[in-house]
């Protein structure tokens, strides 16, 4: 019966202790504004922007050929003022890598 009891308690006791320590990973927050760029929100519908299988790509250089180095987000940092190179808008991605 002692034993028992004791592995009901050592159960218990984990199982408090794994609920209670789960970890939340901190979302992306600003922390200054970086010279040169600006906020810029992606207007494309829904169906496109949920669309896992087929991301819109934030390619290398401004061309339809360059390599792809990262989906792009919905809202990404561009270029200001804004210098359009053949239909393509210089920007930047979260780990700071320009595309």
């Amino acid at each position: 019966m002692f034993f028992r009891k004791l592995s009901f308690a050592a159960f218990a006791g984990m199982s408090l202790a794994c609920v209670s320590s789960h970890a939340l990973a901190a979302g992306p927050k600003p922390v200054k504004p970086l010279q040169g760029y600006k906020c810029l929100a992606i207007d494309a519908p829904d169906s496109v922007m949920m669309d896992f299988n087929n991301p819109i790509p934030l390619r290398s250089a401004p061309n339809d050929h360059a390599p792809v180095i990262a989906p792009a987000s919905a809202i990404l940092a561009v270029n200001d003022p804004e210098q359009l190179d053949n239909g393509y808008v210089k920007s930047m991605n979260f780990a700071f890598k320009p595309g």
